[in-house]
């Protein structure tokens, strides 16, 4: 079964055929088969699922959750208990993680209403600490383990791998949250406070000034849709957190647009992934585009297409307006914005200088008052300054 699918990531359940592509990955291939093959019986005797991740054909991590899990700090209790986490070195700080943990966690819901697993204590696990407690892990309350059995006070151990922690996460939710979460999916976006959240994860894993810049725009839409009268506030403050979310996967430049777009609609939230692609492109044209294009030919020819097929409406309008003037530091003028990616790029299209003061008449016109006394700004030229040349 295919659990996600998108041009830079696949996950699925593992096959037999996987086992070199597994080991492949150990000091000890020999040892490495033997556990893989081990766990394919495994698989296969319906004790677990393995689950396996690509990127870009290139294997970048699997993970296995057992039903009723035998090993470690809730072993032999009838819990389900995820198992040898996995994601190779230069594939992490990408969301990898993340996602194998998202789709083994639904599964593990079908099999109870908590699932656990064992983390080793020494320094080789602090990415994992961090990404279970991110994700609501919290210690079972019995101390650590060594050789699966409880530490005593003063007992001897060794900091090896046999030294472990048992983590566990409730996974019943309330009515309440269920009924979010649905509303969430058919609306196409995400609450606010799950977009906040959202975005705080995205900062951990690259961390930078995008994340304030992100939040700069948000406060920008939120006000002005709450001028204009008829626009839904809370819909444009989310589209504002998450218009830059693809930043999560590293400095990149049409990259970010790309992973951003791909990664809110592998989440099911598509009206948020359709921001993450229109907030660049004001004038529908990809030549226009300021930076470098660092995504394949195929995601290049997507994003054309997928382009010159929008309607833009007044949320696509309204992020392209507050991009252009939040940075990390607060609202700027948009004609100061533009000048300093010129300077910067060495370039600004004349014809996306034009559409982004059209953009601020436009809302303007909508709220019948200047943008910039809106936002708590001195009231800026209307004029603005052409680019030369």
């Amino acid at each position: 079964m295919i659990y996600c699918q998108t041009e830079w990531l696949l996950i699925r359940d593992m096959e037999d055929a996987d086992i070199s592509e597994l080991s492949g990955e150990a000091e000890n291939s020999e040892e490495a088969v033997r556990y893989f093959r081990k766990q394919a019986g495994h698989i296969q005797s319906g004790m677990c699922t393995g689950l396996i991740a690509f990127c870009q054909g290139q294997m970048a991590g699997y993970v296995y959750l057992y039903y009723r899990c035998k090993w470690g700090g809730l072993g032999n209790q009838g819990f389900p208990g995820i198992v040898d986490l996995y994601v190779p070195e230069k594939f992490r700080r990408k969301g990898i993680g993340d996602r194998l943990m998202d789709i083994a966690e639904r599964i593990a819901l079908d099999h109870g209403d908590k699932v656990y697993l064992d983390v080793g204590l020494n320094s080789t696990f602090g990415s994992a600490h961090r990404l279970y407690a991110r994700r609501g892990y919290i210690p079972d309350g019995r101390g650590c383990y060594y050789e699966e059995k409880v530490c005593g006070v003063d007992a001897p151990c060794i900091n090896s791998d046999e030294l472990t922690l048992c983590l566990v996460k409730e996974l019943v939710k309330h009515q309440a949250q269920r009924q979010q979460e649905e509303r969430s999916m058919r609306q196409g976006y995400p609450s606010r406070e799950a977009a906040e959240k959202i975005l705080q994860e995205a900062e951990s894993c690259n961390p930078g000034p995008w994340g304030a810049h992100s939040r700069c725009v948000a406060e920008c839409a939120e006000k002005i849709a709450t001028a204009c009268g008829d626009m839904d506030v809370e819909k444009a403050c989310v589209l504002g957190l998450l218009h830059d979310i693809g930043r999560k996967f590293g400095a990149r430049h049409l990259g970010h647009v790309y992973d951003g777009w791909k990664y809110m609609e592998w989440l099911g939230y598509p009206e948020a992934g359709r921001i993450c692609l229109t907030h660049s492109f004001a004038c529908h044209s990809l030549e226009l585009y300021i930076g470098k294009f660092d995504i394949l030919p195929e995601q290049e020819a997507e994003v054309r297409e997928t382009l010159e097929r929008l309607e833009y409406d007044d949320y696509d309008r309204l992020i392209q307006l507050c991009d252009a003037i939040g940075t990390a530091e607060g609202v700027a003028a948009m004609e100061d914005r533009m000048q300093d990616v010129r300077r910067r790029y060495g370039n600004y299209p004349e014809e996306k200088w034009k559409r982004n003061l059209a953009l601020r008449e436009y809302f303007e016109e909508r709220m019948g008052r200047d943008l910039y006394s809106l936002l708590g700004e001195q009231e800026r030229t209307r004029q603005g300054t052409r680019p030369k040349g």
